[in-house]
């Protein structure tokens, strides 16, 4: 496992925009959901105080072309489609745009693997029209596809720019950066924490962890030439720490039956007592589409009812198992509580 120290601010940057443009607060959103869960305000606060004043400083500077704004806000299962596209790029860096844009279509936005596919605008209007997200993110990316290479450059100028911006704030948010970079080089650090979510043993390839301001509540992973990638937010173990400490395990087994009370999250807990699956399986079993799938997978892994395992074959695609230790404890819990 590799720590990377180096803060990419042009990731940063495009993912606070998109909280800032997006119509929806998806902090407030977050910390009405910590709150319910036993969260003390006055802690969440002291937690906030400094990515607060870097996020009131940077929207208060913020100055976007009005033409560019749909491209920021553009949003897939209430995640930045532009993080994703620069995300791919910035692993990606040599393949020539037309490719690019193809192998971003296939294997993000249809869940497929890339086969050097090309694609009329035709096909690609149909594609966008059937995917899961608002009518203003299929325009956005109509017109972004429709702009090719020249659009995108101007993009990338504009993605410079705010990623300027965002150092300048980055002053308030600095020594907290520091002292988890520092507590991170410490393998066991990270791993104690990944253990909740991952199955680490079946993965044997290259790693890399990297450190998230925006994304402060979130570990996120994703798997990019041959690398696992993992995005550790900046204030995710303050969170876990305090939510672990305000509430009894009474309310950790309420918040997980809420969880699986959902017929389809209990579906696919049922799908998955048996064996392990990829989410395209789960996906065709239910008859669902694979975005409603992942939203209720999210839920799942952030509520460590379900756990996310490397193939050990290629040690690339990722298939799901119940967390069969966390569900026992649930159980155990209603039923002395309630037998």
């Amino acid at each position: 496992m590799r720590l990377n120290k180096i803060i990419d601010f042009k990731r940063e940057a495009i993912e606070l925009t998109f909280k800032i443009l997006y119509n929806v607060d998806f902090d407030k959103e977050y910390w009405d959901k910590l709150v319910e869960v036993g969260l003390k305000v006055g802690d969440l606060n002291n937690i906030l105080i400094k990515y607060n004043k870097l996020k009131e400083g940077f929207k208060n500077d913020l100055n976007i072309p009005s033409k560019y704004i749909p491209y920021f806000k553009m949003a897939y299962n209430k995640q930045s489609i532009l993080g994703r596209i620069y995300l791919k790029y910035y692993y990606d860096p040599q393949t020539d745009y037309q490719t690019f844009i193809n192998k971003l279509i296939k294997e993000d936005l249809m869940f497929d693997e890339y086969k050097g596919e090309k694609f009329t605008i035709d096909e690609v209007i149909n594609i966008f029209n059937n995917i899961e997200v608002d009518a203003e993110t299929k325009l956005a990316l109509i017109s972004f596809y429709s702009g090719g290479e020249k659009l995108f450059n101007e993009i990338k100028e504009i993605v410079n720019e705010l990623a300027e911006l965002y150092k300048k704030h980055y002053v308030h948010v600095k020594d907290d950066v520091e002292s988890l970079l520092k507590d991170l080089d410490n393998p066991n650090t990270v791993t104690s924490i990944l253990d909740d979510y991952f199955d680490g043993k079946k993965y044997t390839g290259e790693e890399e962890v990297y450190l998230s301001i925006t994304a402060y509540n979130h570990l996120n992973y994703t798997m990019l030439n041959e690398k696992r990638i993992i995005y550790f937010g900046l204030y995710l173990r303050e969170i876990l720490s305090h939510v672990i400490k305000d509430r009894d395990k009474e309310e950790m087994a309420l918040n997980a039956i809420k969880t699986i009370s959902d017929p389809t999250r209990y579906k696919i807990l049922k799908l998955l007592k048996d064996e392990p699956k990829y989410a395209s399986e789960i996906a065709k079993e239910l008859d669902l589409s694979a975005a409603t799938i992942n939203h209720h997978i999210n839920l799942l892994v952030n509520m460590r009812l379900i756990k996310v395992l490397i193939n050990e074959e290629d040690n690339k695609k990722i298939f799901y198992e119940v967390n069969k230790e966390i569900l026992s404890e649930v159980i155990n819990i209603v039923r002395s509580n309630l037998l």
